[in-house]
């Protein structure tokens, strides 16, 4: 008796929409400076830990996002919704960096919440 798999590539595009998914909004630059930017999206309220990890893997090429920022952020079990931000510092100004972000709990769990990669360019010196 033979069984049929789903293809690797199909079960990858499944899981990042699922993951994809778990964001309600963003992530987006809230702001940036010519050396600075900071990331925000928002998911719905994670479990486990109070304590949260916001992650941004960036970079100036698609293919390299080996650059890592992690800023913390507490969770409120009263909200439905939880906004997760992260500050990308050392940038060059008028240069394009590409990002995608996650969260983690504290103790290093993933969240499950994990965008796709987008992009953003820094202001040029003045």
């Amino acid at each position: 008796m033979s069984r049929s798999f789903p293809s690797f590539g199909i079960m990858l595009a499944a899981a990042s929409l699922l993951f994809a998914g778990s964001i309600t909004d963003g992530p987006t630059v809230e702001r940036a400076t010519i050396n600075s930017a900071i990331i925000s999206w928002t998911a719905k309220n994670p479990e486990g830990t109070d304590l949260h990890y916001a992650i941004a893997h960036y970079g100036t090429s698609r293919q390299n996002l080996a650059e890592i920022a992690k800023s913390p952020t507490r969770r409120n079990r009263s909200h439905t919704e939880m906004t997760f931000r992260v500050l990308l510092p050392e940038l060059k100004p008028g240069t394009t960096y590409y990002y995608w972000v996650e969260s983690v709990q504290a103790n290093g769990n993933p969240d499950g919440v994990r965008s796709g990669v987008t992009q953003f360019t820094t202001p040029h010196r003045p």
